[in-house]
C-alpha cells in the first residue's frame, strides 16, 4: 500500500512538472497573459491539477502488474538464461536472494523518464515465474521470455 501511495505522489509530481513546464512555454507565447493561455484563469490551473490528482490516483493501480509464465525446469537451470535474457534487454542484476531476482536498467535516463520506477522482481514459482513491475514492460518481458524458452525446449527435445 505504501508503494501504491509513493507511485501516486510520483505521478503528480511528474505530471505537475510537465504541465509547469507546458504553462511556462505557452505564457513566453501569449506576452505572460494567464487568461489568453487558460480563459478561466486560476479556476483553469485547478481544475487541471484535480484532474491529475485523479489520474495519479488510479494510475498505479493499472499501470503495474505480475505475470506469471509456465517455465519447465528448476530455477538453477534456467536463471542463468533469465539473466542473460534481461541482460539483453538493458536490465542489470540488483539484487537476488533465494529464487527471487531483482532487475533495474542500466540506462539512468530511461529511469528518470521512469521515475526510478523501473525495478522488474522476477521470482520463481511452482509452475515458472512470477514477473512483477510496470505493466508495459513486463508483458513484454515476460511473453518474450517465454517464447525463448518454448523455444529452447523445443530445440531440445529434438
Amino acid at each position: 500500500m505504501i508503494k501504491y501511495i509513493i507511485r501516486a505522489i510520483k505521478y503528480f509530481i511528474y505530471f505537475a512538472v510537465l504541465f509547469t513546464i507546458v504553462t511556462l512555454v505557452l505564457l513566453t507565447i501569449k506576452g505572460g497573459n494567464l487568461n489568453a493561455v487558460y480563459p478561466e484563469g486560476y479556476n483553469a490551473i485547478l481544475k487541471i491539477a484535480l484532474l491529475f490528482a485523479g489520474v495519479s490516483a488510479v494510475y498505479p493501480f493499472f499501470g503495474y502488474t505480475k505475470k506469471e509464465i509456465p517455465v519447465a525446469g528448476e530455477f538453477s537451470d534456467s536463471a542463468a538464461r533469465l539473466i542473460s535474457f534481461m541482460e539483453s534487454k538493458g536490465y542489470i542484476v540488483v539484487q537476488q536472494e533465494n529464487e527471487t531476482i531483482v532487475f533495474q536498467n542500466k540506462s539512468f535516463i530511461f529511469r528518470l523518464l521512469r521515475m526510478f520506477e523501473d525495478t522488474i522482481v522476477v521470482e520463481k514459482i511452482f509452475a515458472g515465474y512470477s514477473f512483477e513491475g510496470a505493466r508495459r514492460d513486463i508483458i513484454r518481458l515476460a511473453l518474450t521470455f517465454r517464447s525463448l524458452e518454448e523455444q529452447e525446449n523445443i530445440s531440445t527435445e529434438e
